[in-house]
């Protein structure tokens, strides 16, 4: 909690300066903007907090499955006599088979997660070149002013940053 909130204080008051930066530029770039960091926010903490539940019972399959190691050493003599050894083997496996899924199970959500925060922001780029030659053909037509250059360059430096900031927050997020 104190991480969250020594560094996600930072972040917020952070990224709101560079949001209020984009708002000078473009309001529409900036609701964009707004949008795309939920796409990325959204999807991180929910799929984070999946993961804290599989990683938890993940734990409690492991520490299971060492009480049956000990069970198993234990009665190994009295499988033998029984010829219960194969159900045995396969009572002591059925366990680590749950520990794998369960594994498995949490690498393709981390994987999903760096996914989103790897192709969020380049998502956002380009949908800002869509929106900027939208705006760009709506200037001459109209009397309304496009960012000139100079303002589309601030413009994506401070996109960036704050996806950035964005998915650093997600990330705090998830682990407080």
């Amino acid at each position: 909690i104190q991480d969250l909130l020594e560094g996600g204080v930072l972040e917020i008051a952070m990224s709101s300066l560079y949001l209020l930066f984009m708002f000078r530029i473009s309001v529409k770039l900036t609701v964009l903007a707004f949008l795309l960091s939920l796409a990325i926010i959204l999807p991180t903490v929910i799929i984070g907090l999946q993961t804290k539940k599989l990683e938890r019972k993940k734990e409690e399959v492991l520490a299971l499955s060492t009480s049956r190691n000990l069970e198993l050493i234990s009665s190994v003599s009295k499988l033998r006599l029984s010829s219960s050894e194969y159900a045995g083997a396969n009572w002591w496996s059925s366990i680590f088979q749950k520990s794998i899924q369960f594994e498995s199970s949490i690498d393709s959500k981390i994987a999903l997660t760096e996914l989103f925060q790897s192709v969020i922001p380049n998502l956002g780029i380009l949908c800002t070149f869509i929106l900027l030659a939208a705006l760009n053909r709506e200037s001459f037509n109209s009397t309304f002013n496009s960012p000139n250059s100079g303002e589309i360059i601030g413009f994506l430096s401070a996109l960036t940053i704050y996806l950035l900031s964005i998915s650093n927050l997600s990330k705090l997020i998830v682990k407080a």
